[in-house]
């Protein structure tokens, strides 16, 4: 167990990622309160480089999830990018 939870969205496209990152969030949460678990301190959303969006090497997944993210949760959940990525 890493102590974070992963979700990798590569080769979706951004409605598909909307999705995936909806389910992920509501299944994580409902798991974490019926099994009595406190959700991963980390939760890891992996997007891509963007290598093989419309925009050639300009990610569009990332700036979207992270936009997602802070304006459709309740709290607002933060978000981070390594560098490097």
């Amino acid at each position: 167990d890493e102590g974070y939870f992963a979700l990798d969205l590569h080769g979706m496209n951004v409605a598909m990622a909307h999705s995936a990152v909806r389910v992920a969030m509501r299944r994580l949460a409902s798991e974490t309160q019926t099994v009595e678990q406190t959700v991963p301190k980390d939760i890891m959303i992996i997007t891509g480089r963007g290598r093989n969006s419309a925009l050639r090497m300009r990610p569009v997944l990332r700036p979207e999830v992270q936009r997602m993210l802070l304006e459709e949760f309740y709290p607002p959940l933060n978000t981070v990018s390594v560098p490097g990525n």
